[in-house]
């Protein structure tokens, strides 16, 4: 599967980064900017999945965005902390509601010696938004134009008011003028780090470029290492034949603790775990707004993440994390009432005389399937938990076939309006893409939508805050927990993890140990 967003558990999805930036950006803190340290020798890293390509537009993966990352760059970028900064534009402006001015470095240098012109960046972005090949087109699907503004600067012009352009155009990397006609892969990029060799479903070798624009990265060289099978992925962690592996499960963080020459790197991700159930149909107990609230409250995620995810977790109160751009802090905690789960399974004349199947993958269902269904049993349901193969449950899922089911969401663009677009949004006009039980409400429906033409992002926030208010008052989806980030590295690796998980080399230096 090669979704955009939809979480599968193995580590292999696709993000991006939040910030909603409508001024100009001080390139002083541009992420494409690293420390300059003394030089390191290379870095051996741990990748979930293969690389699926080095062409820069030729796919939608998250692991191949996480390698790429560090040879391609985009007008913007994202740092640590999924903000928006400055890369290979200095600045930029709006002169109007629909209309982005970048201003271009005019120090940068591709990796075959050329400098980087404004007619590569319209190249770039054309060829992203035009090319039949491209597989990246729908980030850009609002652009309408892209000129020259001037011999440093180009407008990009929207259909619409577009908040999220930015995050959007993290991912769309600048190449050379003509390179997609000259090379089928990977084409020069203006990144740190230069390819030096991969085979396709192999290693990927990388060297520090010598002409970067930018801070002089540590080390010297990196590895990336494709390690297919979850269940050993950490082997050569532990065998000493890697020294940073991403992408691990829960599973790995006991063994890792008891190791002095290894340790955790933890973050709290950009992906939440729920239930979505298909709305509809006769007798449904899903369309009583009090069945979807009880199976909320009955669920006890403290214990989940307690007993399963080592307490590297938290309970989610809403469908995006607290580092996506819309979470809304004033609601309430969760909280875990089976009394009242009870109390409203009664007033709805009590449980359903039909069981609930529920459908998971068959990763999640050994560390969270019983969890629900002792926990939905007790407040008077009866419950079947049935595992499917990934690519069965998500086509199944994706045909509307399951009633009831345990998925998960990641906000690519770093932007809540990911999650409601596809999850929430009815199937129409190009919203709803994972709305797969066909709930909908059309005043809600026109909110998300009216939060798409909304430039200020005070004023944008307020109402996407609004928008999840609603959301939980309805639990059009019921949200579960949020899934953190599980990287593990020798004690010599300097390294904080990122939000987006992605692995920047240049972001690494190697210490003693």
């Amino acid at each position: 599967m090669r979704s955009r967003h939809i979480w599968r558990g193995d580590g292999r999805r696709r993000l991006a980064a939040f910030g909603i930036l409508t001024l100009t950006g001080l390139l002083a803190h541009s992420a494409c900017q690293g420390n300059q340290l003394p030089a390191a020798n290379r870095i051996r890293i741990g990748i979930s999945s293969d690389v699926v390509t080095l062409n820069p537009h030729g796919h939608d993966d998250g692991v191949t965005w996480g390698v790429q990352a560090n040879i391609y760059e985009g007008l913007v970028a994202f740092d640590a902390q999924l903000r928006i900064v400055p890369c290979l534009a200095t600045k930029w402006e709006n002169p109007d509601s629909t209309t982005w001015r970048f201003y271009l470095r005019s120090d940068v240098t591709f990796h075959d010696g050329r400098p980087m012109r404004v007619l590569d960046v319209l190249y770039s972005i054309r060829h992203a938004l035009q090319d039949t090949t491209s597989q990246i087109r729908s980030k850009l699907a609002g652009v309408r134009e892209v000129t020259a503004y001037s011999e440093g600067g180009i407008n990009i012009r929207t259909g619409s008011p577009d908040p999220v352009i930015l995050n959007k155009l993290v991912d769309i990397y600048i190449v050379p003028e003509g390179a997609f006609m000259r090379r089928e892969d990977n084409p020069p990029g203006t990144g740190p780090y230069v390819l030096e060799a991969w085979k396709r479903a192999g290693t990927v070798y990388l060297r520090r470029f010598s002409g970067y624009w930018g801070p002089r990265p540590t080390i010297e060289r990196a590895v990336f290492v494709p390690l297919r099978d979850q269940l050993r992925r950490a082997e050569p962690l532990f065998q000493g034949k890697i020294d940073l592996v991403n992408g691990l499960t829960a599973d790995d963080i006991a063994t890792i603790m008891r190791r002095p020459d290894l340790k955790m790197l933890v973050t709290a991700g950009t992906t939440v775990s729920y239930l979505g159930y298909r709305c509809g149909g006769l007798g449904n107990p899903f369309d009583d707004r009090r069945f979807r609230q009880a199976i909320y409250l009955a669920i006890d995620v403290e214990r989940i993440i307690r007993e399963t995810f080592h307490e590297y977790g938290e309970p989610a109160n809403q469908p995006v994390p607290p580092a996506i751009f819309g979470y809304n802090p004033s609601l309430p905690k969760r909280s875990h009432d089976q009394a009242h789960a009870q109390a409203l399974i009664a007033e709805m004349g009590g449980p359903p005389q039909d069981p609930l199947i529920l459908h998971m993958p068959e990763n999640a269902v050994r560390r969270v399937g019983p969890h629900l269904q002792r926990d939905l049993e007790q407040i008077g349901l009866t419950v079947r938990v049935q595992p499917h193969a990934w690519k069965d449950f998500y086509r199944k899922m994706m045909n509307g076939d399951l009633g009831f089911y345990l998925s998960g969401w990641s906000c690519g663009s770093g932007d809540a309006s990911d999650f409601y677009d596809a999850c929430i949004h009815a199937r129409t006009g190009g919203f709803g893409e994972v709305n797969v039980g066909n709930c909908s409400d059309r005043a809600l429906d026109l909110r998300i939508e009216r939060s798409h033409t909304i430039l200020n992002a005070k004023e944008r926030l307020v109402v996407l805050k609004g928008i999840m208010e609603t959301v939980m008052e309805e639990l059009p989806v019921i949200p579960v927990y949020y899934i953190n980030e599980y990287n593990a590295a020798s004690r010599k690796v300097v390294w904080t993890p990122r939000a987006d998980d992605r692995v920047l080399v240049r972001e690494i230096k190697l210490g003693p140990w």
